[in-house]
This record gives C-alpha cells, structure tokens and sequence, in this order.
C-alpha cells in the first residue's frame, strides 16, 4: 500500500502518483490497502514512532473506524512492542464506558501485521484546547473533567492504571466546532472551540497501550507486565513512575493534578533541559505556586490540585472520584463535596515565621510560603503532622505538630546559618516524648536553637514576629567561622589521614593473602578503593551541607551511599579484621602506627558526618 505526504489518502501499489494533488505516493504499508479482507484504509490520521492511524471502513458494514497498526519491523523484533500493542486491545475493550474509546476488533494478518480497530470519533485532543484557551475558566475546566475522570474511574474500578494520561489521550468533541482528532483516529480543527453546554460535549479517554492491569480476568493467559524500566511521558508521569516504584490509581490521579495545572497556567509544573531535569522536579522539588501564574485561580481550588501533586501517594485523593469531589466543592461552592466540607470546617493553624517568605511543607508536601511578615494558615482536619519550615540563607526546621478540635497558632524562628547555637534546651521548649491532643511537641534531642510555641488561637493571625537575638550559653560560636573552619580540619585530617593509611602503609593483611590466593593485585585495587572513599565521602558531606543544604540531590546521595559502603567495607572493616585475624594467629598483627593512622581518618569522618548528619539529615540520608 501506498500514502500520499500531502493529503495522506491511501492507494494500491500500482500508482505512483497521487490523483488529488500530484504529489508522488510513498510505500506505507506491505500489502493490499484491504486490511484482513474488511477494512478498507482510506487516509492516515497520525503516525507515531511505532506504529500509524488510519480512517478506514469496514466493507460488509459500511462502518467508519479507526485502525491502528503497529510497523512490521517492532511486531518482528521486539516483544515488549507487541506485549503493549495487545495489552491497549485488552484494555480498551474491556472498559464499557461512553468516555472511553473503545476497541472493536484485534487481528493479524497474514504477513504479520497486527492491528486494533477502535470507535471512529470526533473530536479535538485536550492538548490543543489547552493551547488555544489556557488558562482556562475553572468551570470549562470541571465541565471537560467531569466526563474525563468518569472515564478513567471505569478504568479503576478494573483495576486498570492508565499510567499515560496527558491531554494528548482526552479528545473533546464539541459540536459545530470539530473535526476528527488526528490521534487514534481523530484529526484536528483549524477552528477555535466554541463553548458548549457540558450536555452538548463527550470527552473521551485514549491510549491505554502502557496501562498497568492488575485483574486477571483481562489478563487471560497474558500474565506478563510492562517493567522494562521508565514509561509515560516525563511531563507527567508521578514520583512512582520517575523512581521505578510499584503504581497504582493514585499514579493517574498525579498526571491529572498536572493536567489541571496546565490547563490553569498554559504550563506543566515541571521542565527542564533533559528527561534527568524534569524526573528530579516530580521527585524533590515543590511545584510552583499557581496563584503566582494566575491570581485568578482561588486558594481552594490551588489546594485541591497541590493535593493531587503530593509526592507521597497516600497523600493525595484517595481516588479520581474523591479528586471530582474536592475539585466540584472548589468550583462550584454551592454544592460541596464532603470531603472538601471537611477540609473547610477543619481547625486552622496560624503559622507565624520568623523570617517571612519560609516554605512551609506538611508531610513531605508543599503547602505554600508564609508572607513577608511571616503569616500564614493552614487548614488540618485531627491528626498529627510533620510541618517542615525552610528559607535560603536559614536553617530547616521541622516540627510535630498534633492538631485537636480547636485552633491553634505556631511561632516559628529559624536560625540564622551563619549562627550556631548551644545545644542547651531554649526558653519555652517542652521535650516531651508523649504529644497530647492540641500541642506541639518537638522531636527529642532536636536542637532547642529554633524556637516555637504552640498555643490555643484568639482567631485572627498573631502579629509578625521581632527579630530577636537567641539565647547563647558559653562554649558557644557565635559566628560560623569555627564551625566552618573545625569541619574544613575535620575533612584535611581524615583525607590526608586516608591517604596516607593506603600510601604510605602497607594494605590490610587480608588483600594480601588475597594476592597470594585468588588474584594478583587484590591489595591494590583494595588500596584504590579506600582512597577513593576518604575522599569522595567527605566531599559529598560538604556538599549535602553547604551547597544544597535544602532539598537531596538524587545522584549525590547515590554517590555518597556507595562510597560510604567501600568505605564501610574496605577501612572500617579492613581495620577490624586486620586487627581479629591476628589476634587468632591466621596473620602477623600491623604495627601501632598502621593502625593508629586507620584510626585518625576513621575518627575524623565519622565526627564530620555526626556533624553534618545532625544538620542536614534529609539531605545526606
């Protein structure tokens, strides 16, 4: 079969021209454009990486459908191709549900080609509404979710995760205003979308080609599942999916969060230069205020989607139904949903932070920033709840917070960083390892530097905090200059220390026998390694602590777990079982000097990282 590149129509092989507009056809498909003697290919709609849509017609029915196939070169060579080509058949046709385009027919023909036949429907894909009418009116925006998520909730319900939900797979078919969408079948419109009555629209989900099933009655005999690494599309796929990790509903319930982000602001949350860029925004960073995009957009509404973008699952709704429902009670106020209602009449907590501007994260999760004096509120149904408070130039604080039935309010001061504090409990500050209902209490053995009271609200935000001077017992630094300067001794002790151990001293009596035993140059691969680590360890402590003492760096915290197990291995442990071995006469015992330097460098590092794990423990852990 043949296609023509300008008006993408179909012809048999023996033409060489296209009748419509001159242009000379190009081979497509191997064989007849009569797909399996009844689908007659008529246009190509779309053409991805892997695989082409076409308009087709069925010859005995006379019913127009859409036909996807996968090229022959993928159904011949490689088997993951195939496992999801199939898996989007299965799923698509198990899903009964008007807002979901459904698969009609699955075959292959006789040289090869496998192909899905799918409802033909018009429409206009998600992605091009968003691009012509961003930022979007919050009820347009409910009108085309509310059919979407009924769609994908039929979806759960089977126990199907999408995980590939972008506005490229919601088609939205408005009447008088569209054509057909180019994807699955579908081709665009050159003309604005007018606004309909949600009555008039049908929104339709597409593409479940890389939805995980977890019922095996759509898995028949086809047990196996897609883990070939990372799938979806970066700017939408959730923390679980970024990191490999197990998903499930709360997965799709994420990429909606950045649908309705975008459709709010004209942006996804997250971009960045390289696929690494983006991962790591989905898994450390906060997502960016929508408020600050567009002021239009209500501290509700902004709420109920920073909820879907939790980084935790457990975090966010606990289902597309309960998103709708928070979703509808934002929009529509006049008919909320429970679940919003309850965040509503929950008791407030009036944050009051010294300095202003802090970030201020509940469980892991951004909530906002506290404003320039300092003030802000937070809704919290019962519960206890981990507060995080961070601002550049300030040390972190995180504190324990048990919320009753009443309001409360919260002083928070933060620490200078070029201040370092005694370790003597602050004025005010309750050590308590038991919280009782309605208090604060902070983590035992935290350090009291910070300070903060919990106490009963008057009902108003407290006023902005003074700037005062904390609390210094003697012994302590007032300036970071020793601080500074006793780490930089603790790091050119233990390195120079390492070193020398591995230099200047002969290697651990183990990989000597090794040597001698299994392989020539043991000892030496084993002396590169523990120089390796006395450096590497270090170095990636001083960053956790002075370059990114905010937020973990993924691949710095890799690097810095696998040379602290060589170092773990190759000096701590070499040094034990140097000195065991001898004491049970399998070894002549090192000399005190050989032990004695080991010891410098291993007492220098482990005393640098109880320094900066104290501080910086999210960081470097």
């Amino acid at each position: 079969m043949k296609e023509c590149p300008k008006c993408k129509h179909c012809f048999e092989d023996d033409l060489a021209v296209c009748p419509h507009d001159g242009a000379t056809l190009t081979q497509s498909l191997r064989g007849s454009r009569l797909l399996d003697n009844k689908y007659q290919l008529e246009k190509c709609l779309g053409r991805g990486g892997m695989g082409a849509v076409y308009r087709a017609k069925h010859i005995h029915l006379g019913r127009t459908v859409a036909v996807k196939t996968l090229l022959q070169e993928y159904a011949s060579t490689d088997a993951t191709a195939v496992n999801r080509f199939q898996r989007e058949a299965r799923a698509a046709n198990a899903i009964e549900h008007p807002n979901v385009v459904r698969a009609l027919d699955f075959g292959i023909t006789a040289d090869g080609t496998r192909y899905i036949v799918m409802e033909y429907v018009e429409g206009r894909p998600l992605n091009e509404i968003i691009a012509r009418e961003a930022p979007m009116p919050p009820k347009r925006i409910l009108e085309i979710f509310r059919q979407a998520i009924a769609g994908i909730a039929a979806a759960h319900d089977l126990k199907l995760v999408h995980r590939d939900l972008k506005p490229a797979n919601i088609m939205v078919h408005e009447p008088d205003g569209a054509n057909n969408l180019e994807d699955l079948g579908l081709v665009l419109t050159d003309e604005p979308a007018p606004t309909s009555k949600a009555s008039q629209m049908t929104v339709k989900v597409l593409d479940f080609g890389l939805a995980k099933i977890l019922n095996d009655e759509i898995l028949g005999d086809d047990h196996a599942d897609l883990k070939t690494g990372i799938m979806g599309t970066p700017f939408y796929m959730s923390p679980e999916q970024c990191s490999s990790k197990p998903v499930d509903a709360r997965s799709d319930i994420y990429s909606l969060g950045v649908i309705l982000y975008q459709m709010l602001t004209k942006d996804v949350p997250f971009r960045g230069d390289s696929f690494a860029a983006i991962v790591s925004g989905h898994l450390t960073q906060p997502p960016p205020s929508i408020r600050a995009r567009n002021p239009a957009v209500s501290p509700e509404l902004e709420a109920v989607i920073l909820r879907a973008l939790a980084k935790n699952p457990a975090n966010r709704q606990a289902s597309v139904r309960e998103l709708l429902a928070e979703l509808e009670a934002a929009i529509e106020p006049k008919a909320p949903a429970d679940a919003s209602a309850r965040l509503q009449t929950s008791p407030r907590l009036l944050l009051t932070t010294l300095p202003g501007n802090c970030t201020i994260e509940v469980d892991g999760d951004f909530r906002g920033k506290s404003d320039a004096q300092g003030r802000f509120e937070l809704r919290l149904p019962p519960g206890e709840y981990r507060i995080r408070f961070t601002a550049p130039g300030w040390n972190d604080l995180a504190r324990t917070v048990v919320m009753g039935n009443s309001d409360q309010s919260l002083e928070i001061r933060l620490t200078h960083k070029t201040t370092v504090l005694a370790t003597a409990p602050a004025v005010g500050v309750s050590l308590s390892a038991s919280p009782a209902t309605g208090s604060f209490v902070p983590p035992t053995g935290s350090p009291p530097t910070h300070t903060s009271k919990l106490r009963p609200s008057t009902g108003s935000l407290p006023p902005p905090l003074a700037p005062t001077s904390p609390p210094v017992t003697p012994g302590a630094l007032p300036t970071s200059g020793l601080n500074i300067a006793l780490d930089t001794l603790l790091t050119i002790v233990g390195i120079l220390a390492g070193l020398t151990a591995f230099a200047a001293f002969p290697s651990d009596p183990l990989s000597l026998r090794w040597d001698r035993t299994l392989m020539d140059g043991t000892s030496w691969w084993t002396s590169s390694a523990g120089m390796a680590s006395v450096i590497v360890v270090p170095t990636c402590l001083l960053l956790a602590d002075y370059v990114y003492p905010y937020r973990p760096v993924p691949f710095l915290v890799m690097v810095f777990n696998i040379f602290r197990a060589v170092y773990l291995i190759v000096v701590v442990g070499g040094t034990v079982v140097a000195a065991l071995g001898a004491l049970a006469n399998h070894w002549e015992m090192p000399t005190l000097a050989w032990f004695g330097i080991r010891a410098v460098a291993i007492a220098a590092l482990a005393f640098l990282y109880s320094r900066v794990a104290a501080r910086r423990r999210a960081v470097i852990v």
